[in-house]
Parts: structure tokens; sequence; C-alpha cells
């Protein structure tokens, strides 16, 4: 199966589903191009009405890259231009890349061996059991919001203002504590389904995280 075969799954999980977003201004003549309020806006999602009637997408063109519509003629001064779309805040690609390295630290650290092929530019893997799918997407939802406390645990540092940090600070221990506790539950699950023919365990539950975030806050820089 092709792994971006589980992106939807993986937007479910991370709770990334496309939503509705509505932007709204009045035309002067003169303003030609609009960027929008989100930087993903999901392909052929856009709708644009002047003054509640739809535009005719032929004269308007949209680029997904910059998150930019622009359109042939300016509308008129005074005419109310409202623009329609989806947004996520994860690209396709960008889940895919989390999607790969889930599966092969699972297979690292399990008795799960799925190894993920590049076939005709597609990553490719063995189509695995409901379980297996549902721990891919698990853990990399653990990887991709690890990835987010790193950066903003960093930021958190940064500020000048030392009541702010001390807040940010605090967000960023109760965080920790989340992720460990998403990373035991991934844990129970591998031991739950990762069990050879003859019954053995082929992964156990108390199994640190790789990426650890521990109660002694090693992720963070003191």
């Amino acid at each position: 199966m092709l792994v971006s075969e589980l992106i939807p799954k993986l937007r479910k999980v991370i709770r990334d589903e496309a939503r509705k977003e509505v932007e709204s201004f009045f035309g002067d003549g003169v303003l030609s191009k609009w960027t929008f309020r989100h930087s993903i806006i999901v392909e052929n999602s856009v709708t644009v009405f002047l003054d509640g009637s739809v535009l005719d997408p032929a004269n308007y063109s949209v680029d997904y890259v910059n998150a930019e519509i622009t359109f042939n003629s300016s509308p008129s001064a005074n005419v109310v231009v409202e623009v329609q779309y989806k947004y996520t805040d994860y690209t396709d690609n960008f889940l895919l890349d989390y999607l790969v390295d889930a599966i092969s630290l699972v297979s690292s650290i399990s008795g799960l061996n799925h190894s993920v092929t590049v076939e005709n530019n597609e990553y490719t893997v063995d189509t695995p059991t409901y379980d297996v799918n549902h721990i891919w997407c698990m853990v990399a939802n653990y990887l991709l919001r690890r990835d987010n406390l790193e950066s903003d645990a960093e930021a958190a540092y940064n500020w000048a203002d030392a009541d702010v940090r001390i807040d940010e600070v605090a967000n960023i221990r109760a965080r920790e504590g989340l992720l460990d506790d998403m990373w035991e539950k991934i844990m129970n699950e591998l031991t739950r389904i990762a069990v050879s023919s003859d019954g053995a365990l082929l992964v156990g539950g108390t199994e640190p995280s790789p990426y650890g975030v521990g109660a002694d806050g090693s992720l963070l820089e003191e």
C-alpha cells in the first residue's frame, strides 16, 4: 500500500482535517491580489463571491504555494468580495515524512517488521492490520508533538520578560508530561499487539521513549 493512504487517518488523530474559512473585503478598483489568512489551502476548495454572486474561477487564479489569490481584474470599488476555502495546519508531504519515520521507529522497537520502500517516487509498505495502522499514526502524532514541543521550548527560554518566561516554561513542563503519557500508551498498545507466534511478547510495555521528554526535563536546556 502507499504510505500516503494513511494521511487522512493521521489527520483525524492529530485533529487536522480540513476546516472551512471565510474572508471578505471591499473592492477598491485597485487591489487585485489577496493573501489568505492561513498558509496551507486545500486545493480546489476556493470559491469567490462578488456581492453574493459566484465569480467564475476563470476570472482569478490561486497560488497554493504562497497562499494568494489574484484577480484578472481588480474588484470594483465597494463591491463585497467574499472568499470561501478550506485549510489545514500541515501539508500532506509534511505528514508523510512523519508517517515514514513512525513506521521505521515501530519496526526498530518491536517485532512488527514493515519496511518502507520507494516505488515510482512513492513510499510503499506492506498492508498492515488495523491495529498496526493505528500504532503508526499514534507514533507519528507523538513525533510531531515532540518536535513542536522542542521548538516551543526553545522559544520559551528566550522570552525577555521573566514573568512570561516562567509561565511558558510551566506550560512546556505540563506538555512534557502529556508526551510521556502518550508514549506509555503507545508502548502498551505495542505490548498488546506485538506478539510472536508462540505467544511471547516482542516488545516491553515499560521501554522509555527513544525521543524522551522525561520527568527530569531532559528535553529542555536549563
